[in-house]
């Protein structure tokens, strides 16, 4: 695997048998040592589509549109999955692809929402 072309693994979901995971939402940010958030930024657009996130094979996040503000675009990162997803019993690793300039001391942060059901 390389995390240029298929993310950088940042953690993992189990559901266990006879259950399963409705997943409603998922945010997705950078964080740096400090703990401040940190917004990403660009000198051109064609980094935007190289980034997501992907629980499974589901694409859950990725970056939406961006605005100009001289020689920088800075991005408005959005849910882009139709939500609720379903997972079966599994585990489910979580991907992030974010093509960024930040040094030692950043890490991407993946917060989600779901509900776990019993199959009976």
């Amino acid at each position: 695997v390389t995390p240029e072309l298929d993310g950088t693994l940042v953690g993992s979901i189990t559901v266990p048998a006879v259950r399963v995971l409705k997943l409603e939402s998922v945010s997705v940010y950078l964080n740096d040592n400090t703990g401040d958030i940190q917004w990403y930024y660009t000198t051109g657009s064609g980094n935007i589509g190289s980034k997501g996130c992907w629980i499974g094979e589901h694409l859950v996040w990725a970056p939406f549109w961006y605005t100009s503000t001289g020689s920088t675009n800075i991005e408005r990162a959005v849910q882009t999955a139709n939500f609720p997803i379903w997972y079966g019993p599994g585990n489910y690793e979580i991907r992030v692809r974010y093509r960024t300039n930040f040094g030692a001391g950043t890490f991407y942060v993946v917060t989600y929402s779901g509900i776990e059901f019993n199959v009976i």
